[in-house]
């Protein structure tokens, strides 16, 4: 039997553990115990036929006893490379269909948070997590993460492009993160809370995930353990937080051969009923639609997945969050949520955002072929969207995608993407080759050239325009630095992907500094990082021009221990607007007596300061709830007057867990800008939001999301004169007026959904508005809806 690490924290904690051990039954007879901190990290995973198990929860099959052993976890966040402070046990062992996995958690600190959960909302809890990697090229992994009562997260963990979170003038977004949760497989999981800790049952069936399609082979893998009384996490594996790989870090599982690979076919017919409900006259009327579509998955050999679907419904998809934009100028950024786009969404990782799936609104019909051939993996996807409201005749929106992407040296690649948006005689297209190449363990160079062309309409000239990013990343324990050359010319286009702003260059220097004490200190770690940013625009870059933004900011992180983190960035910024995007902008001077305006030219403001802070706050896992705060505050700019501002912005996210089953999450955005020449308000933004969800069973869960979403924003005028300002569209100008949105949206759904791809939806969402904000009196319904939605997964 392996050693298991006591933890510190007194006598008390000490007989804890000790009772624990003594009330464990030990799995006797394992065929090795390989521990992490000694660096014994070839395990030969014996394979095991013929044993009956249950997934259960618990550890008592004959089969756990011939399993491989993994133990002496090393600590990760907050400080790497240190001896765990809590004892797990993780056993593994394979059948020709199947790979198991088995775990044994001790805790001698603090009762374990466990609750039941719905799928990928473990986060809250104590979680084992699986990094699994049946390739073995340290780029891309599988990850299963399962909680105490088995409750399952899932999805893939891919090496690459991290871009770097912008200056957060985005309220209610995700950042960018290289861990997609949004796959969902077929996988069984059990566990059950013991004394001391907890035990965890895993059957990943081979059915399930993509391997590689020689007999004998190599897996990688590392399991993460998440510790949320003190926000710790552990690895098996000591894995290095300043390394410029997670994955290559990983440890091996030999031993595999023999594996069952067969053609697997999934078959997912649905089936969709819905009511659309809309005022009509003095009544209101409603439109019934039936819509029968489905999916197809079929594995075409064990690292080759064909996907297509007709007439997909993602009626039951959460509406997206609001946010409240503080850069103006550009589009936000929505994720994916549909479940035909999750599949095998890391294939399609391209640089640049050169591939947006949300482009594509309403397909009739789309097929996806994913895959790896050696040292190779590409993804190609064609869609064939529904009508738009620009489309005319019978044209139709065509979207084809590809990435191929080449593993180089250990953890390096090089790939090349190509997008294509088609409509009747118009077409936006893009290619861009890439690299990122990873030496002296820490450094990390990315490189991405390419170029869009783009037609109008028949006849037309095809425009084209160059992309270049170049970046080159340090991520060490102690020291990073992030140094990057960007630009896009004007006329680049990109109609299939998501590139917000185009005609710059810029430029980014950064360096952190961090420092770290022992786990347990007051003050646990502590981050510096200070940059420089600095942007052209494209043409008069070339032509010496000077500088048209620019960006010095210094950030502070400080965790304190218990898992507490508390950041404090303040920035200094500098704005020169560019008159052509305000050359359809006029000052009223009068209004003629025959009708019309009398209008000056509009001339933007001169070179603006301004100097924001932003400040973040965010709680440790307590037993009930767990908060995020945010603010941001200080001097910004307003781009539509093109003026300075005083901005005040808050944000509030709490999860709050008042039992195992039910889920409450909460947040608050409020953005309040008022000029600064006077201080009258510019504009307001109110938008509370909650999300109510108990679950009845794994399987079986209840949802309400209710969102008030209230703005108002004042007309425009001019700052230097005061004077009213117009906007002309298509040479006719109208006055910018002020403008007021009070949205109530309520959404229901019953879901439940017994294995991915086998479901029964039924909810019902309604549109509402009143005349005057969260007096709640006199409400009217605006639209609402009801659908039901039945699929089967039919799998052989």
């Amino acid at each position: 039997m392996a050693t298991r690490v006591v933890p510190p924290g007194g006598a008390l904690a000490a007989l804890v553990v000790a009772v624990t051990l003594l009330n464990v039954r030990p799995l006797a007879g394992q065929q090795r115990a390989y521990h992490g901190r000694n660096r014994e990290t070839t395990v030969h995973v014996p394979r095991v036929e013929g044993d009956s198990i249950t997934i259960d929860g618990v550890l008592d099959e004959g089969a756990w006893r011939k399993a491989a052993l993994l133990t002496g976890f090393s600590s990760y966040l907050p400080i790497d490379d240190r001896p765990a402070d809590d004892s797990t046990e993780v056993y593994v062992w394979f059948t020709s269909r199947d790979v198991y996995f088995g775990v044994r958690a001790f805790e001698g600190h603090s009762k374990v948070h466990a609750t039941l959960a719905a799928r990928d909302k473990i986060d809250s809890d104590d979680y084992i997590q699986f990094v699994l990697d049946p390739f073995n090229d340290r780029r891309r992994a599988f990850i299963f993460g399962v909680n105490p009562l088995g409750a399952q997260a899932d999805g893939v963990r891919t090496e690459g492009f991290n871009p770097p979170q912008p200056r957060g003038q985005t309220f209610g977004g995700n950042p960018p993160a290289n861990i997609d949760l949004s796959p969902d497989f077929v996988f069984e999981s059990k566990g059950r809370v013991i004394e001391g800790g907890y035990e965890i049952e895993v059957r990943i069936p081979l059915k399930s995930i993509r391997f590689q399609g020689i007999d004998a082979q190599d897996w990688a893998l590392n399991v993460v353990r998440y510790v949320q009384h003190t926000g710790y996490q552990q690895t098996w594996m000591p894995t290095r937080r300043g390394a410029a790989s997670f994955l290559v870090q990983s440890g091996t599982l030999t031993g595999f051969s023999s594996l069952h690979r067969e053609l697997v076919a999934e078959i997912n017919p649905e089936v969709t009923e819905s009511l659309a409900g809309a005022p009509e006259g003095d009544g209101w009327s409603y439109k019934s639609t039936a819509r029968v579509g489905g999916n197809v998955r079929m594995r075409l050999a064990p690292n080759i997945t064909l996907n297509a679907t007709i007439r997909p419904d993602f009626s039951q998809v959460e509406a997206d969050a609001a946010q409240v934009p503080g850069d103006t100028r550009f589009s936000l950024f929505f994720p994916e949520r549909r479940p035909f786009f999750l599949d095998g969404s890391e294939y399609f990782d391209a640089p640049s955002n050169l591939m947006y799936t949300r482009r594509i609104v309403q397909p009739d019909a789309a097929v996806k072929l994913t895959g790896r051939v050696g040292r190779t993996t590409f993804a190609y996807m064609g869609a064939l969207d529904g009508r738009t409201a620009s489309a005319s005749g019978d044209d139709r929106p065509l979207v084809n995608l590809l990435r191929v992407r080449r593993d180089l040296l250990t953890a390096s690649t090089a790939g090349l993407s190509l997008s294509d948006r088609t409509e009747g005689g118009s077409f936006s297209r893009a290619a861009l080759a890439d690299t990122r190449i990873v030496f002296r363990k820490s450094y990390a160079f990315s490189g991405t050239m390419g170029g869009s062309a783009r037609r109008e309409n028949d006849g037309a000239s095809v425009k084209t325009a160059p992309l270049w990013d170049l970046a080159l990343n340090r991520t060490g324990l102690r020291y990073g630095l992030r140094y990057a050359f960007t630009g896009i010319a004007p006329e680049f286009d990109a109609a299939a992907g998501f590139v917000p702003r185009n005609d710059f260059v810029s430029a980014a220097a950064y360096n952190r500094f961090s420092f770290y004490w022992k786990p347990g200190s007051l003050v646990e770690s502590f981050l510096v990082r200070q940059g420089f940013d600095a942007l052209w625009l494209y043409d008069r870059f070339f032509d010496g021009a000077s500088v048209q933004e620019t960006k010095v900011q210094f950030e502070t992180v400080t965790q304190l221990r218990g898992g507490w983190v508390v950041s404090l960035t303040p920035v200094r910024e500098s704005w020169l607007f560019d008159a052509r995007r305000y050359a359809t902008y006029a000052t009223l001077r009068s209004f003629p007596a025959d009708g019309g305006f009398d209008t000056l030219a509009f001339t933007p403001s001169a070179r603006t300061p301004t100097y924001v802070l932003l400040a973040r706050v965010n709680t440790p896992q307590f037993r009930l709830f767990t908060g995020r705060f945010s603010a941001f505050v200080g001097r910004d700019v307003d781009f539509f007057e093109t003026a300075p501002a005083r901005r005040r912005d808050l944000s509030a996210d709490i999860d709050f867990r008042p039992s195992t089953q039910l889920r409450l999450t909460t947040s608050y955005l409020y953005s309040r800008y008022t000029r600064w020449r006077d201080g009258s308000e510019l504009s307001q933004a109110n938008v509370p939001r909650l999300k109510a969800e108990y679950q009845l069973t794994r399987a079986l869960f209840l949802r309400l999301v209710g969102q008030y979403d209230s703005r108002r924003r004042d007309a425009l005028r001019d700052p230097a004169t005061d004077a009213p300002l117009v906007i002309a569209t298509d040479g006719v100008y109208a006055r910018a007026s002020a403008t007021t949105t009070r949205d109530l949206r309520m959404d229901w759904l019953v879901s439940y959904v017994p294995s991915p791809g086998t479901v029964f939806f039924a909810g019902y969402g309604s549109s509402l508005t009143e005349p005057q904000a969260f007096r709640f009196r006199e409400i009217e319904r605006v639209r609402d809806g009801f659908f039901v939605k039945v699929s089967y997964l039919l799998r052989r």
